[in-house]
This record gives structure tokens, sequence and C-alpha cells, in this order.
């Protein structure tokens, strides 16, 4: 079912008409009431040249699957500031920090952020002690 019988189907409920071909019988194939506004005709037609966007957001769309976004957004590694190959370092809850443990954890704690910048041998050197 799809939107336009839908609508007949609440037109022909709301004035007490016995079905759906009456509603359209009495408004119309576009459904059009007294202020004539009717349903727009889809296009499904894509046109990637009328989209207006900056080189850069075509090298993200590219490349997000291979890069993380953080790189992209200029963003420095927490705990060393590089900003080579960063990526993001995500927790699932932050009760789950052990702020004395180690340096990230500690830095996340403190900004009650769930998610921090860190640079790929950062992050990997954090969950390479994790699992030890």
């Amino acid at each position: 079912m799809n939107l336009k019988s839908s609508c007949a189907k609440l037109l022909a409920a709301k004035y007490t008409l016995k079905s759906q071909n009456i509603a359209y019988k009495r408004f119309g194939k576009d459904l059009r009431g007294k202020d004539r506004i009717k349903f727009l005709d889809i296009r499904y037609k894509i046109q990637p040249w009328d989209f207006k966007t900056s080189s850069k957001d075509y090298i993200k769309t590219l490349f997000t699957d291979r890069i993380s976004i953080a790189s992209f957004e200029n963003l420095l590694c927490s705990l060393c500031g590089s900003d080579y190959r960063v990526e993001m370092h995500h927790i699932r809850h932050l009760k789950d920090l052990n702020p004395k443990m180690n340096k990230l954890d500690s830095i996340m704690a403190t900004r009650r952020r769930k998610q921090i910048a860190v640079c790929r041998q950062c992050h990997m050197k954090y969950h390479s002690s994790k699992t030890k």
C-alpha cells in the first residue's frame, strides 16, 4: 500500500464514503482538495552533477571505508599530538573506564566522552596492553 492509497482510505473514512474508489472520484486522481494541494510526482533519476559539494566531500565519500573521518576533520591524537592516521577510540559506557590504569582512560573520564581521537599507533598500543 502506498501513501496515495492510504490517503484515499483516510479520506473515505473521514467523509463516510464507502470505498477508496469513491474518494478518488470525489477528489480526483491526485486527491486534490479545495486548496488544490496534490501529491508530488516522484522522480527517481539521479543527477550527480546537480549536487553542490566541495572536493573534500567527494574524498570523504570515496575513502571512508578505508580512512577514518577523524583524519579528514584534521583531528590530532589526544595522547601524542600526531595528525597521521587519526581514528576514533570508542567505549560503550563511561563506567567501564579505569582512569588509574592508563592515560587514555584518564583523558576520557576527565572530558566525560565515550569517544576520543587517537592515532593508529597509540590506539593499537592501548588495545594490546588491555589484552595482556
